[in-house]
C-alpha cells in the first residue's frame, strides 16, 4: 500500500511599501524565511503569490525530508 504524504504550507505576509514615485520597494528574503520555518525544505517551485492593497502573501510548499529537486525556482508561463 502506498504511503500518503502530508502536504504542508508556509505563508509569509509582507507589508507593501512604496518609494516617493509610487514604485514598490519590497523584497523576499529567502534566508530569513528559512530561519522562520526551521528544519524543513522549501519547494520554491510551488510559490503562490497574492496581493492586496497593503500586503503581499507568499505561500510555499514545505517538506521535512531533503529533496534535491526542491532547490530551484521556476515560473511557468
Amino acid at each position: 500500500m502506498e504511503k500518503i504524504k502530508e502536504l504542508k504550507f508556509f505563508t509569509k505576509k509582507i507589508p507593501l511599501t512604496f518609494d516617493s514615485n509610487g514604485n514598490s520597494v519590497n523584497t523576499l528574503d529567502i534566508e530569513q524565511i528559512k530561519k522562520e520555518i526551521g528544519e524543513v525544505d522549501i519547494d520554491y517551485r510551488s510559490i503562490a503569490i497574492s496581493q492586496t492593497d497593503t500586503h503581499i502573501m507568499v505561500t510555499f510548499r514545505v517538506a521535512s525530508n531533503k529533496n534535491e529537486n526542491s532547490k530551484s525556482i521556476g515560473f511557468g508561463g
